[in-house]
């Protein structure tokens, strides 16, 4: 099945997080391009690649000026996330680029009111894009739950607040672009054990996005040795289904936790919960 998570149709037909998908989808296609070994699939991820960022030369896929602030926040930081992964395949980004500008002072508005790790992640986004503006993530991190060695009932109290977790690593280390610039030694032996805890917790209950996002955080935490790293990857291998894809999902509890009867697991949970586990794989794979 070829998939088409063209944004605006899912966010219209669907009434999902089109440009978030799409995005993930993206992402997806550039860990193919980068798969080590295989230049077939890489040559074909990139083809790919092209044929869907032609959505975004569509007027329609540029109406961030016209979405209400709850649309507008909820697809921003993929908009811009779009715009640095096009730059990866070797779009033209000019045009696109040009529209962000337009809307930039929207974007600077919202940042203030934003969590901490997405203001450090649009700082990277910013950066990326040569953006005017870009948040300090040096300036923000003393405001981090790391770095404030958060308690740790903190990262258990809900299943998604893992997530506040595995984004303020993806954001400090620039999804791997560096070290995780810790002030303390202290902050560094707390974010790998949380790390290790969480990831232990989340293999028993089974949750292989969590578990993969994690296994990539060890990894950028510079903590991707001992007995447990083998154990996740075999978990997220067996997670994996005969067509390709990671991750388990069923249709009906998703439509109902996410209160939308046309929600597709597809694209909102196997999309994802694939690229993240190739991401860790390869991140892990020490021969």
């Amino acid at each position: 099945k070829k998939m088409e998570p063209h944004p605006l149709n899912l966010r219209v037909e669907l009434d999902m997080a089109g440009r978030k998908h799409f995005v993930e989808y993206l992402a997806l296609l550039r860990m193919f391009a980068a798969w080590p070994g295989d230049k077939v699939i890489a040559a074909a991820a990139v083809a790919r690649a092209h044929e869907v960022l032609a959505w975004t030369d569509l007027p329609d896929y540029h109406d961030l000026a016209r979405l209400n602030d709850e649309r507008f926040n909820r697809d921003s930081m993929s908009y811009l996330r779009a715009a640095v992964l096009a730059g990866y395949f070797g779009w033209d980004t000019a045009p696109y680029l040009a529209h962000i500008r337009r809307v930039l002072p929207r974007f600077d508005a919202a940042l203030p009111h934003r969590g901490i790790d997405q203001q450090m992640s649009f700082g990277v986004l910013y950066k990326k894009l040569g953006l005017p503006g870009a948040p300090s993530r040096a300036a923000l991190y003393p405001r981090s739950r790391i770095a404030k060695l958060t308690p740790f009932p903190y990262w258990v109290r809900h299943p998604k607040q893992v997530y506040d977790f595995t984004h303020e690593v993806f954001a400090m280390t620039g999804r791997g672009a560096r070290k995780f610039p810790f002030a303390r030694p202290i902050e560094q032996k707390y974010a790998r054990k949380v790390a290790h805890t969480l990831l232990h917790i989340h293999m028993t209950e089974k949750n292989h996005d969590a578990v993969a996002e994690l296994l990539v955080n060890r990894a950028l935490l510079q903590d991707a040795r001992g007995p447990q790293v083998p154990v996740a990857r075999a978990f997220l291998l067996r997670g994996q289904e005969a067509s390709g894809r990671f991750g388990h999902y069923v249709a009906a509890d998703a439509r109902k936790a996410f209160k939308n009867p046309k929600y597709d697991v597809e694209y909102g949970g196997h999309i994802h919960t694939t690229m993240v586990s190739l991401w860790a794989l390869m991140l892990t794979n020490v021969h």
